[in-house]
Formats: structure tokens, sequence, C-alpha cells
């Protein structure tokens, strides 16, 4: 006996997911500048931000979200003392 075919279509992920937003070199050289000056902007800076590039406040949030998460350096490895 076969299986009922469940009702849920696969959709391929190519074609489900839309593609990342991207800013321009001009946006991310205002969004670097903002980070700059302050890397939690208020609620009104975000929208500021955002009005003038023509994008959605949570696209700026999770611009800085990413932005303060590349900023971290990684720790650097200690040496090890040798002969122990």
């Amino acid at each position: 006996q076969e299986m009922p075919i469940s009702p849920i279509t696969r959709v391929d992920h190519c074609e489900a997911s839309a593609a990342a937003p991207t800013f321009s070199s001009q946006g991310i050289a205002l969004l670097e500048a903002a980070f700059a000056l302050n890397e939690f902007p208020s609620a009104e800076q975000r929208r500021t931000l955002a009005a003038v590039l023509e994008a959605s406040t949570r696209q700026v949030t999770v611009w800085f979200q990413n932005r303060r998460a590349r900023g971290i350096p990684l720790p650097v490895p200690r040496a090890t003392p040798t002969g122990f």
C-alpha cells in the first residue's frame, strides 16, 4: 500500500528564500560613520537612518547587530610555556 502524498509542497530553497538586501557603498559609508559615533543608536536614530537609506528599521537594526559582532576581536591564543 502506498503512503498518501503529504499536503505540504516542497519548494526549492532557492525559490523560497529571497536574496538578502544589501546596502550601496554610500549607504555602508553612512552606516559606518553612524557606527563610529554610536554603536547603539536610539530608535529615532535608526528610523532616521532607515529613511535616508530607503530601508526598513529592521534592516538598519540588523546591520548594527552584525557590525558589533564583527567588531569584537577574537581572543589571541596564549603561548604555552615549553618544557612542561
